[in-house]
């Protein structure tokens, strides 16, 4: 789930598992997973190993469940939002810069 923390007195954007609810902080350890057959599709995010396990033994009771690395699926969501070229991500992190973080 994403999130809004305040770090600090400043709003910080944060990735939660959908399962266990504490901060995903290494995308590495992390999927997103979904279930397969709904016409929009429930999407949840959790650590890798029981996190991602439990996630999938819910969904997959209703049906089948497919995932991404979390690393992945964070790249589709930029490609998907404009964010797939040097000069675009360029602009965003100019952007950034000047935001809180």
């Amino acid at each position: 789930m994403l999130k809004m923390k305040i770090v600090d007195g400043k709003y910080c954007p944060i990735i939660e598992c959908d399962w266990c609810h504490q901060q995903i902080t290494d995308f590495r350890s992390a999927v997103a997973i979904w279930d397969l057959e709904e016409e929009v599709p429930v999407l949840e995010h959790a650590h890798k190993g029981v996190c991602h396990k439990s996630c999938e033994d819910f969904l997959h009771d209703v049906q089948p469940a497919l995932f991404v690395e979390l690393g992945t699926h964070l790249v589709h969501i930029l490609w998907n939002c404009g964010l797939g070229s040097s000069e675009s991500v360029r602009q965003a992190m100019d952007d950034a810069s000047h935001q809180p973080q």
